[in-house]
């Protein structure tokens, strides 16, 4: 009786999800049905609240060390490399989508680099190549740091440039801290950048900055100029 009730509760909720998606499903809800592909045979309502409260939120869930989340009862390591394999997956999703993308406005290379971030703890510095319209052509981390600190990398963006058959680019880096404002570090690592490159023939066009899903351009905030 037990498992036949449970067995049709799974039914019903994977039936909502195909008719109507996620938009009315509650934060528990969501985790419980990405559960039932790792859980077969458990109640994961309870599990998926428990997994809420232990981490704060829903969307920390998924962004949560992976001892953290076998901590939970009923979580394993399978379901929680399946919890750390979301925000992997939308990043890919979203960056792919937008590579296959026309349009050439910084307001799309901006949204761009929000995606590349997705999930990133560490502060990062990639590249992104474009091409002679100004369309996106791919992206590369070519320097990972403890956090507010990124070392620059200058032969691995020049490798990627080349492999990329561009001559110009736009570099990207992280806040983790969630301040989205460029510091005296961000803009001497800029210039110097800048002037290593202009003279083999590759163009740095900005450098832009995310934090806490925010977004800022060092060229269009005015606080360097790349012809100092």
């Amino acid at each position: 009786m037990s498992n036949n009730f449970h067995k049709g509760h799974r039914e019903r909720h994977k039936k909502r999800f195909l008719e109507l998606g996620i938009e009315n499903f509650r934060d528990h809800e969501i985790l419980e049905l990405l559960l039932y592909y790792s859980i077969p045979r458990r109640n994961t309502n309870e599990i998926a609240h428990m997994l809420i409260k232990k981490c704060g939120g829903f969307s920390n869930v998924f962004d949560a060390d992976i001892n953290i989340l076998t901590e939970v009862p009923y979580i394993t390591e399978n379901s929680a490399i399946l919890l750390k394999l979301i925000p992997q997956l939308l990043k890919k999703y979203l960056l792919e989508k937008h590579e296959h993308c026309t349009e050439n406005s910084i307001e799309n290379i901006m949204n761009y680099a929000k995606k590349l971030f997705i999930g990133e703890k560490l502060e990062k510095l990639i590249a992104i190549s474009l091409n002679d319209n100004l369309q996106i052509i791919s992206s590369r981390v070519v320097a990972t740091g403890i956090i507010n600190t990124v070392a620059v990398n200058v032969k691995k963006i020049i490798e990627f440039t080349y492999q990329s058959h561009s001559d110009m680019i736009i570099l990207a880096h992280n806040h983790p801290n969630g301040i989205p404002m460029a510091s005296q570090e961000d803009i001497n690592a800029t210039r110097y950048l800048y002037n290593i490159l202009k003279p083999i023939g590759i163009t740095l066009l900005d450098h832009i900055i995310v934090a806490d899903n925010k977004v800022i351009s060092m060229k269009d905030c005015g606080v360097f100029s790349l012809t100092d």
